[in-house]
């Protein structure tokens, strides 16, 4: 019972902390773009699969290639280190008790973290945080498909040989994807970003001390939810400075006593 008011404690935290965000930026002098009412929810069921496939096709971007090197060479070396920290977790434990905490957050807390943020986006008619909302679940939905490809792809075997899926960590990648996506959405503010990288690392680890993954396991996994979480955020935003882009025109006025022009914003 107290892991469960634990976790819930913990989503209503980000949520409160992604609207106070978006309070924040709808009250700066210069206006967020995306800080507008919220659009109805068929809006969204109806742009939910486009997005995905522009999303996805976000994440073979270019200026994605030096994350996925980084990550890819620390997972890499991560590789001369599986067994020595695998040996650590087990004869340490340094986080025996809290191993299931870390399990039920890898499992669903992502799904219910993006779901609350789009709801309470609808609920208080602020768009930002229903796009927010809406990314982190097309990211979620792309970021378990791709690492369910992987994972029957390598067939690694877990350290505790249960099966052959250890490659890479979904708690890991989910949970970063999360991360990722709603630090992306607002510009990677530390004040969410820590939190949420810091729970993506707290699930990691747990994933170690259960003795279910590798270290290159979990460091791949982060890596995969990151590349994922970013890119849909960065296709959201593009996205939207293009619609906004469209919604203002300029009209040439010529006349004999005028010469300027007119600028229209159409909403």
């Amino acid at each position: 019972m107290k892991s469960f008011f634990a976790w819930a404690a913990s989503i209503t935290a980000i949520t409160l902390l992604a609207a106070g965000a978006s309070f924040a930026s709808d009250a700066s002098p210069a206006p967020d773009p995306a800080s507008e009412p919220a659009p109805p929810p068929g809006v969204y069921v109806k742009e939910f699969l486009p997005d995905v496939a522009g999303g996805t096709k976000r994440i073979f971007s270019e200026d994605n290639l030096p994350l996925a090197l980084i990550g890819t060479g620390l997972a890499g070396l991560a590789l001369t280190q599986d067994h020595r920290v695998k040996d650590y977790f087990q004869d340490r434990n340094p986080m025996e008790h809290v191993a299931k905490i870390g399990d039920k957050i890898g499992l669903y807390y992502h799904v219910v973290v993006g779901a609350a943020l789009w709801g309470t986006g609808e609920l208080v008619d602020n768009k930002k945080l229903a796009d927010t909302g809406d990314v982190t679940l097309q990211a979620l939905l792309v970021t378990g498909v791709s690492t369910e490809l992987l994972k029957y792809t390598v067939r690694r075997k877990r350290p505790n040989s249960g099966n052959n899926m250890s490659f890479p960590s979904g708690h890991a990648s989910m949970t970063t994807a999360m991360a990722a996506s709603i630090s992306g959405m607002y510009d990677w503010d530390p004040r969410l970003a820590i939190p949420l990288y810091a729970t993506a690392a707290f699930v990691g680890a747990t994933r170690l001390q259960a003795n279910e993954h590798y270290l290159s396991d979990v460091l791949a996994g982060m890596t995969l939810g990151t590349l994922v979480g970013a890119s849909f955020a960065k296709y959201h935003k593009e996205k939207d400075a293009s619609t906004s882009a469209q919604r203002l025109t300029f009209l040439p006025l010529y006349d004999r006593d005028i010469r300027g022009g007119l600028l229209v914003y159409r909403y």
